[in-house]
């Protein structure tokens, strides 16, 4: 009897211990778990503070130049697994160029701890732009109804842009353009004012000497543009100057 009662206290000791073991060993996975989606976050927040910075020092840059509150930057990297560590100081950003709209390239390094690395970043720049509230079919004149203007990112517009309804006036479309387009001047000419086989007056302007002729257009003309005319009393050919819609003038 007495070895069966020793027996079994051995026996419930030894499960009590594993039972101890058991919480233990389940405790530690817990901890574990804990930890493993704390270093993440913790990560994370040590990369936003340094981009944080960097973005506060090129914006400070940028307005210092001029820049505008509403402007702002993004790394695109920083998507694809790129990181900025983490910075216990200030960190010092050194510009590839000047600032400038859309891409550019900085150097950034940390003192503490130390470390150094190259990013890219865009500069994104933000202003009214002129674009087509409708569609326009191609060879027509731009009129305010055609036009309104909307805050854009300038940054993309490297074939330039219009930012007012008055700098497209005496302006017309080279092709036909969808609504909503950024105008931009490659898309654009001036209107003509005066067309292929039309009569027009040739001024003769030269010191000492005051004429008028009758002529004939040989081309389209817009104002200030050159275009070949014909004399209708000699039948020879001119090149004038475009003055308005019915008058050329040799200089």
């Amino acid at each position: 009897m007495t070895f069966s009662y020793l027996h079994t206290i051995s026996i419930a000791q030894n499960l009590s211990c594993a039972r101890r073991h058991k919480v233990y060993f389940l405790t530690l996975l817990l901890c574990a778990a804990i930890l493993a989606t704390a270093l993440p976050v913790m990560a994370e927040t040590h990369e936003n503070l340094t981009a944080d910075a960097v973005t506060h020092h090129i914006l400070s840059e940028w307005k210092n130049r001029g820049g505008s509150d509403d402007d702002n930057v993004s790394f695109p990297a920083l998507g694809n697994g790129l990181s900025l560590p983490d910075c216990q100081s200030e960190p010092d950003v050194s510009f590839v160029r000047h600032l400038q709209p859309g891409r550019n390239g900085a150097e950034v390094r940390c003192s503490n701890p130390f470390w150094q690395q190259f990013i890219a970043f865009e500069l994104h720049v933000y202003g009214q732009v002129m674009v087509l509230s409708e569609a326009l079919p191609a060879d027509t004149e731009l009129t305010p109804g055609y036009l309104k203007a909307v805050i854009l990112d300038t940054s993309g517009l490297t074939q330039g842009y219009f930012s007012s309804a008055d700098q497209l006036a005496g302006m017309q479309s080279r092709r036909p353009l969808r609504a909503g387009t950024p105008l931009t001047p490659d898309m654009l000419r001036p209107v003509n004012l005066i067309e292929r086989g039309q009569a027009v007056k040739v001024r003769l302007n030269k010191p000492g000497i005051r004429i008028v002729l009758e002529g004939t257009a040989l081309s389209d003309g817009h104002a200030g543009e050159r275009i070949r005319v014909r004399n209708l009393s000699s039948g020879k050919m001119l090149y004038a100057e475009v003055i308005n819609s019915s008058v050329v003038e040799i200089r």
